[in-house]
């Protein structure tokens, strides 16, 4: 980073607060809307490196949503933090984009959300929210119609990703929702 960046914005190179075992939701989206996914192979190929890099990292996945521009997330992390996974999903995208785009082009911003939830306070109208983010955005009427989420894992339907959905089935119960 720029020392001169860095004395304009004192908080601009800040640590996150790494919380092992801590839940947290994060948000990978393109600047202007440039589409990390054109094509149905390429949710397919992003599922698998995801696999890799969740096992790489000792990442628990509890729901997902890969909209075209954006990837959202809701995890556990283990001892490594959550930003070495970030790092590899933006180096993934960025280099599957930079082909079509141009090198030079600036694809996404520099930082991005993370936010640590109380997964039993927020967990379950997060994933639901996650769910619907795709019908939300005008791409599907339920999100039975969007097969790029977890929702189907919480349907019992097998899929690419392994989603934990131990917590989530849980918390319903507790709630009597399920």
């Amino acid at each position: 980073m720029d020392p001169a960046a860095s004395k304009e914005n004192p908080m601009s190179n800040r640590r996150r607060i790494h919380v092992p075992g801590a839940t947290y939701y994060t948000v990978r989206r393109t600047q202007g809307g440039i589409e990390i996914f054109e094509r149905s192979g390429d949710y397919v190929a992003f599922e698998e490196f995801l696999a890799f890099a969740l096992e790489a990292t000792g990442v628990k996945l509890l729901g997902y949503c890969l909209m075209p521009d954006a990837i959202h997330l809701a995890i556990t992390i283990g001892r490594r933090p959550v930003a070495e996974l970030m790092r590899r999903v933006t180096r993934y995208c960025s280099q599957r984009i930079r082909p079509r785009i141009g090198a030079g082009a600036a694809i996404f911003p520099m930082h991005f959300p993370i936010t640590l939830i109380d997964p039993d306070v927020y967990l379950v109208p997060l994933i639901h929210y996650i769910h619907y983010i795709p019908v939300l955005h005008g791409l599907a009427a339920t999100p039975n119609d969007y097969p790029y989420t977890s929702h189907f894992a919480y349907l019992g339907e097998r899929q690419r990703l392994r989603v934990q959905t131990g917590r989530l089935r849980a918390a319903l119960r507790q709630l009597n929702l399920h």
